[in-house]
């Protein structure tokens, strides 16, 4: 038996970085609409079984009608969420256990049976945006540990390598782009692909809504940072930006792994968020605005 699951939180609490642009039921459609295409393309897979994760119970009403295993969640973080399919996969001796996240609205099921076809040992996407994990499958599950968040591929592939295997990477740009800031609905409504999620964001209005080009300013309109490359080396990632200010902040080299951030000019203008680590201040999910 293989299963592949869907995590999906409370659609209350869905999409939070999107609070500056829409209210909590805008959000809250998106987010189904995106689970609703995830869930189809997953229960689309011959020999695979779906199950949905969740504590919502609209989104566990979506799972009976898709077919899929509805599972109330357990507890209240995605990780906790995996480690009970986890359990549930072990219990049912599943040869295979995919996770994919609930947030992709480009997933088509051909670009998924792409990530569930190969038998390697650790097969996983890499989120585009931060260089997150946006799908994993693990043969058996529990064959290394699973992670998720910002870089979280980079570390998949550290822990794989430490147990004497390497995670083969799907290049699947469906799978790759993931909602979850104001720049990503920009590029949705201007893309054109979405299916039921661009539905749900033209009904809003959001086209109207959203500055399809960012601002010059340092601080762009989604609250992230802009900045200008003022050194940056390929080989190692490291490398820093200048505000329009005159401040300097550091390149997070974990952002700049295997994207096209690795190609960074200096001179460019960049997007960015900006974390905090004690005196310094450090950039991460980096994305070209200029390429000039």
């Amino acid at each position: 038996m293989r299963a592949v699951m869907v995590p999906v939180r409370r659609l209350g609490a869905a999409k939070t970085r999107l609070a500056a642009l829409l209210s909590a039921s805008e959000r809250a459609a998106i987010a189904l609409a995106m689970a609703r295409e995830v869930v189809a393309a997953c229960a689309a897979q011959p020999g695979w079984e779906t199950w949905v994760v969740s504590s919502d119970p609209t989104v566990l009403r979506l799972a009976d009608r898709a077919g899929a295993r509805a599972v109330p969640e357990e507890g209240t973080t995605l990780l906790g969420a995996v480690g009970q399919a986890e359990r549930a996969a072990s219990d049912s001796g599943a040869e295979a256990l995919a996770v994919v996240l609930a947030d992709l609205p480009w997933i088509t099921p051909a670009a998924l049976a792409r990530v569930l076809e190969p038998e390697d040992p650790v097969v996983a996407v890499r989120a585009g945006s931060d260089g997150g994990t946006n799908a994993l499958v693990r043969r058996p599950p529990g064959v290394v540990p699973a992670l998720f968040g910002r870089a979280s591929f980079a570390r998949h592939e550290r822990s794989a390598t430490r147990a004497g295997l390497r995670v083969r990477r799907v290049d699947a740009e469906e799978l790759a782009f993931d909602l979850d800031r104001p720049r990503d609905v920009r590029r949705l409504l201007e893309d054109g692909r979405g299916g039921r999620t661009l539905e749900v964001c033209l009904d809003m209005g959001l086209a109207e809504r959203l500055d399809p080009r960012p601002p010059a300013a340092h601080r762009s309109q989604e609250g992230e940072m802009q900045g200008t490359v003022k050194e940056f080396d390929p080989e190692s990632g490291i490398g820093s930006l200048l505000l329009d200010d005159g401040t300097e902040v550091a390149i997070d080299p974990a952002s700049t792994e295997g994207s096209e951030i690795r190609y960074l000019r200096l001179g460019q203008r960049v997007d960015f968020d900006v974390n905090e680590e004690g005196e310094r201040r450090i950039a991460r999910g980096l994305h070209i605005v200029t390429f000039a």
